[in-house]
């Protein structure tokens, strides 16, 4: 997509509130991210996976309004159904499904390029080419 919309020197925060709850900054943003009391948070926010979800089918989203955008197609309406599936052994997400719903009116010729260009989003592209990922504890 043309103009990526995230900076490539972004920097986000996550500090500890109480017990698995934590406020995440981000530019002039703030978010709360807990577990659920089964796990022994208290519910505050969505979980780290869920936000993980959330980025994909948000990013896929952006992809398809900017698609729709540039050839004139109605989005009104859109929706995006993500699910996933937890993997053991590591612990981890295993795998995503993401349901693109697209509004009335939008040609079914354009469903199949509508796809690939969704699957272009830079998370999808980062969940399909496992990133480095540099973890140092101070």
């Amino acid at each position: 997509m043309e103009g990526e919309f995230m900076s490539s020197n972004t920097v986000l925060q996550v500090c500890h509130e109480k017990d698995f709850c934590f406020r995440l900054k981000c530019r002039d943003h703030e978010m709360t991210v807990d577990l659920p009391p089964a796990s022994g948070g208290s519910d505050s926010g969505p979980t780290p996976p869920e936000l993980l979800a959330a980025a994909l089918g948000s990013c896929v989203g952006v992809y398809v309004v900017e698609y729709c955008r540039r050839h004139g197609i109605p989005h009104e309406g859109l929706k995006i159904d993500v699910s996933w599936e937890d993997g053991k052994a590591p612990s981890r997400v295993k795998s995503f499904a993401v349901r693109v719903s697209l509004p009335d009116g939008v040609p079914a010729e354009h469903a199949d390029r509508l796809k690939k260009y969704a699957e272009q989003c830079k998370v999808h592209n980062t969940l399909l080419h496992k990133p480095e990922v540099e973890l140092s504890i101070s």
